[in-house]
This record gives C-alpha cells, sequence and structure tokens, in this order.
C-alpha cells in the first residue's frame, strides 16, 4: 500500500478511505457489523441473505426497502463512541 499517495489523495479529496466495520469493535468485543445484524434481524430471514463480504441479497424488493430503513435507523440512534475516537 503506497500510504503517501492515499493520505494525499484524502487531503485533496479525490478519494474516500473506507475502513472495515471490524474497526469500530466496542469494548465488549463487539463488532459493529454484528451489531448491525443482531438489529436487523436477518440471520434467519428467508427473505434476506446476507453475505460475508457485507452484500445483502433479497428475495422480496419489499425487504429492500425495509432493511435499507432500517441501516439508517440503526445508525442514527446506535452512539458509535468507537468512530468519535477513531475520527478524533
Amino acid at each position: 500500500m503506497n500510504w503517501e499517495l492515499t493520505i494525499d489523495s484524502i487531503q485533496n479529496g479525490s478519494c474516500i478511505l473506507f475502513l472495515g466495520l471490524e474497526v469500530f469493535t466496542n469494548a465488549e468485543g463487539q463488532r459493529l457489523e454484528d451489531r448491525l445484524l443482531e438489529y436487523l434481524k436477518v440471520n434467519n430471514d428467508p427473505q434476506v441473505r446476507y453475505y460475508d463480504d457485507g452484500l445483502f441479497f433479497f428475495k422480496d424488493p419489499t425487504r429492500h426497502t425495509s432493511t435499507a430503513y432500517n441501516i439508517r435507523k440503526f445508525f442514527e440512534q446506535e452512539n458509535l463512541i468507537e468512530a468519535k475516537a477513531i475520527f478524533d
């Protein structure tokens, strides 16, 4: 990884750095991804398939809409202390 190029690209606004969800592990050792999946309750939902790479597959299009809404709701209410510390 060329860190100088990456940092320069971020500073001049030509790219965005995406961090993996595991970077937001809380003090209890729970990853953000696991907390989100628990909140969404999609693990046993036959209409929604979640893959390890973070992608969802929806058999029912209405589940896509409701899941997207619930993801937004999760991030609005979730207190991401871990993220604040990293971004500060």
